[in-house]
């Protein structure tokens, strides 16, 4: 059984060097292998493995599904039988996941802006989060049953400058509701 910790190291994704959305599709996959839900990222998934094969020395033609299952040796993996599923916006570095996932949930999705939060969450979770949800296609992400935002406050607080929609930040709630309702 492959360990993540190998399969990251062999694969450089501590190089992720900006856009990781090819790097989201695969870990995504892999985490949802087990599920319909991976069907939302098999084909960029195995398009990605394609690209990065010849760097895990597979001994026979390489097939994702050598891959599987993944021993998930991560701080904060998921539960063996969740109970439900849910997905994580503006995820930070997984405040939200880690109790939903200690009730009993299952994250599905995971998106976040932030380079330096991609890299811890992926570190905590093993699954690296797709990045700007305003250039994502929404129709990736999967059915799910809670739907968990960190969604950013500045433009509403008065620690921030309270100018609510017409600060960029203020319309992100937009995406939200519209996979919400999607």
């Amino acid at each position: 059984m492959v360990k993540y910790s190998e399969l990251r190291e062999k694969l450089g994704f501590e190089n992720m060097n900006g856009s990781a959305e090819n790097l989201a599709y695969f870990t995504h996959f892999l985490y949802n292998h087990e599920n319909e839900l991976s069907k939302s990222y098999e084909i960029r998934a195995k398009e990605y493995f394609d690209e990065v094969a010849d760097k895990l020395n597979l001994v026979e033609e390489p097939n994702i599904q050598q891959l599987l299952p993944l021993n998930w040796d991560v701080p904060f993996p998921a539960p063996q039988n969740p109970d439900f599923t849910f997905i994580d916006l503006f995820a930070g570095i997984g405040g939200f996941r880690i109790p939903f996932q200690e009730i009993g949930g299952k994250c599905v999705f995971t998106s976040e802006f932030n380079y330096h939060a991609q890299r811890a969450y992926e570190l905590n979770f093993g699954e690296i989060p797709f990045g700007d949800i305003t250039k994502l296609d929404l129709n990736i992400v999967p059915d799910h049953g809670v739907l968990c935002a960190g969604f950013p406050c500045q433009p509403f607080s008065i620690s921030g400058k309270m100018k609510g929609f017409e600060d960029t930040r203020g319309t992100l709630i937009y995406y939200v509701l519209q996979i919400s309702f999607n």
